[in-house]
Parts: structure tokens; C-alpha cells; sequence
């Protein structure tokens, strides 16, 4: 990955919408929607070294808000 792709995932992972957006593109690669949560966490400890969310609970409330939201649009 070059630096300008580390960059434009950082500015995208950084906000919970582009998080969800990121996981929701993994989705089709991983088996599990768990083992979709973690390579998008993975990535994001890589890139700012802690964690977004606590556990995956956490992220699927998350995303349960954020897409609620998008569906009243």
C-alpha cells in the first residue's frame, strides 16, 4: 500500500461513517461479518495505534445507528 493510499484510508477510517463504508466493502471478501469488523480494525490500529471500538457490540451499535439514518434519507 502505497503512502497515498495509507492516507486516503486513514481520512476515510477516521470518521464512523467511512468506517462502516469500509466494512461494508469487506464484506464480499470475508466469511464472517466479524472477520470483516477485525480487518477493518486491524488496519485502523495500524494506522493510529489504538483500537476504534472497544469490541464488535460496540461497532455493530454503530452501524445499526448509522444505517438507520441513511435509510430515513
Amino acid at each position: 500500500m502505497t503512502c497515498e493510499e495509507k492516507l486516503a484510508l486513514a481520512r476515510k477510517l477516521n470518521t464512523a461513517e467511512g468506517f462502516v463504508d469500509e466494512y461494508q466493502k469487506r464484506l464480499y471478501d470475508h466469511a464472517r461479518n466479524l472477520d470483516a469488523y477485525y480487518s477493518v480494525e486491524n488496519d485502523y490500529y495500524d494506522l493510529f495505534g489504538r483500537h476504534r471500538y472497544s469490541c464488535y457490540q460496540s461497532f455493530h451499535t454503530i452501524l445499526r445507528r448509522i444505517l438507520k439514518r441513511n435509510r430515513t434519507r
